[in-house]
């Protein structure tokens, strides 16, 4: 699991170039050589974003938890979105951390708890956000 983690990680940060796409479009002239910068940064994120949600997704697909692992995902991308949260350094840090967060929650749903319980820690928990 921590060499797929891994693997992912360098796939995001070195084979998903976004210099490469930037040129693309600034040489078909979509793209104006001047706000190269700009470019690269959205198209870093957009590429992360995509891979670390597919490799999210895969995890909880791998755990049997397809639907779960969605629905925490969602989750994290609209808590992170409106209330900020732990923002690592690199990808390298962040990926690994967003599966540990996938991990324990997906594991949190595994106990036994009754269903009364599980919605009132949602309800504190959206209360505390």
């Amino acid at each position: 699991m921590v060499i797929a983690v891994i693997l992912v990680t360098y796939f995001i940060d070195h084979v998903l170039d976004k210099k490469w796409l930037t040129e693309y479009f600034i040489r078909k002239g979509i793209v104006p050589k001047a706000e190269r910068e700009v470019y690269e940064y959205g198209f870093a994120i957009t590429i992360y974003t995509i891979a670390s949600t597919l490799g999210l997704l895969l995890l909880g697909l791998l755990l049997g938890q397809f639907l779960g692992g969605a629905v925490l995902i969602a989750i994290f991308y609209t808590c992170q979105s409106s209330g900020g949260g732990y923002h690592a350094s690199t990808h390298l840090r962040c990926f690994p951390t967003m599966c540990a967060g996938l991990l324990a929650g997906l594991g949190f749903s595994l106990l036994p708890c009754p269903l009364w319980a599980l919605c009132a820690l949602a309800v504190l928990a959206v209360a505390v956000l």
